[in-house]
């Protein structure tokens, strides 16, 4: 049920996809230009020898097995380019590299909480907040939420990125072993993702929920998720392979230009989720539109208790 909740509250909050997307863009044209600064003649020398040509390549792939394959290549040819360039252009890459992480990474989740409360005004209360006055009010404390979900995204997205390419240098070994790596590798990336996500997923939704703090908020949605995982964990893996079957889809049928919808969507759409899970999981009623109120099981049994009470 919560999946059809969140496709109708998702809905109800469209406007949220359009918002997010204006915000994420100006996110990555601010931290690519500042790190552009210090990285413009390295990254334009390790292109001329020729480091980003399995990149290229990598993005013209006609299918997400075609992507894998060419994945593998690209770090190879990376990693061969690099290597002989001069001293000066690594260490301003590896800079880069790490920069850009951090500064997009931090300004990525800025809006987080902002766009939590205005979900879960409309689903508590039926009320649309700004999106833009919403931001500008809570940036304080969404500062202080980006900078902890910097920490764990790192960590989570580290561990990630070191098995993708250990499967691609695993698996590609063998020509017998490489035809079923396509799913493997999928299978493996979606599982890992899923977990993830169904752990930390509900931080900025607990902290809006719960009215607490950031830290507090993050264990309190820890310890939520974990009251009921499997649910939780198999919602999240059915949204992460939804969500990357339509996004590739998107990507193959349209040169990549249908993603600038897409991804927003995607975003928008897991926010929802979390705010879903969030209010099933503590018991909270909400609005799924302006008519219809969702009592969750817990509320259920308590009204036909109070129910029963009140006739006797």
């Amino acid at each position: 049920m919560s999946f059809l909740h969140t496709v109708k509250i998702f809905f109800s909050n469209f406007a949220l996809c359009y918002k997010t997307l204006l915000y994420k863009l100006i996110a990555l044209i601010l931290a690519a230009s500042i790190v552009a600064t210090f990285t413009y003649t390295p990254i334009t020398n390790l292109y001329n020898l020729g480091g980003f040509d399995g990149l290229i390549t990598m993005f013209k792939a006609k299918s997400i097995g075609e992507f894998f394959l060419l994945s593998k290549t690209a770090i190879e040819n990376f990693s061969t380019v690099f290597n002989i360039a001069s001293s000066s252009t690594r260490t301003a890459i590896v800079l880069g590299i790490i920069t850009f992480v951090l500064l997009f990474g931090f300004l990525y989740n800025l809006d987080k909480v902002p766009k939590a409360e205005v979900i879960s005004s409309k689903m508590n209360s039926n009320l649309r907040l700004g999106y833009t006055g919403q931001f500008f009010r809570r940036i304080g404390h969404s500062a202080l939420f980006s900078l902890v979900n910097l920490l764990y995204f790192i960590i989570s997205s580290a561990i990630i990125v070191l098995i993708y390419i250990f499967l691609l240098n695993v698996l590609y070994i063998n020509s017998a072993v490489s035809i079923l790596a396509p799913f493997i590798i999928f299978v493996v990336l979606a599982l890992l993702i899923s977990f993830a996500s169904s752990v930390f997923g509900t931080h900025a939704a607990s902290c809006v929920l719960n009215e607490c703090g950031i830290f507090s908020g993050l264990f309190k949605g820890i310890a939520t998720n974990f009251k009921s995982f499997f649910k939780v964990f198999s919602l999240n893996l059915g949204i992460v392979v939804l969500g990357i079957l339509i996004n590739v889809f998107a990507s193959l049928i349209s040169a990549g230009a249908l993603l600038i919808l897409t991804i927003p969507c995607t975003i928008v759409f897991y926010d929802v989720l979390n705010m879903t899970i969030c209010y099933n999981q503590h018991g909270n009623r909400y609005y799924l539109d302006s008519q219809t109120i969702i009592t969750p099981r817990q509320n259920e049994s308590f009204d036909k208790v109070k129910n029963l009470i009140d006739l006797i």
